[in-house]
């Protein structure tokens, strides 16, 4: 067993498809509560393939989407202009998002989230 009793939550943000890799059993057994963050535009870790399935695998997970426009990297930091031309499938994102408005709202999520009792 890898339980570590200190552990109480945790968050889990834009899980990938690896995730399909745990069995069911295994998954049944995790006692943690869990909030699962994605986005319905996620190419690399589809929201209904990872996120709404890993959510479906145990009553203590919670699953939250960010927004039918939300990707995969709109999780990381802002590009610089310079990223912005040399990695721009990470950090171009549908002009209807704002990656400062997706982190203010997943850290308040997450906030309130560890905070409840």
């Amino acid at each position: 067993s890898f339980l570590d009793k200190r552990v109480s939550k945790c968050v889990a943000i834009a899980p990938a498809p690896p995730v399909r890799g745990f069995v069911t059993h295994s998954l049944h057994s995790i006692y943690c509560p869990t909030l699962i963050l994605g986005g319905e535009a996620d190419l690399e870790a589809p929201f209904h393939i990872c996120a709404l399935w890993l959510s479906s695998q145990n009553r203590s997970f919670q699953v939250q989407s960010l927004g039918e426009e939300v990707g995969h990297y709109v999780f990381l930091a802002e590009c610089t202009d310079h990223g912005v031309c040399v990695e721009p499938e990470i950090c171009i994102d549908d002009p209807s998002i704002v990656r400062s408005n997706i982190h203010t709202t997943a850290a308040l999520l997450i906030c309130d989230y560890l905070a409840a009792e």
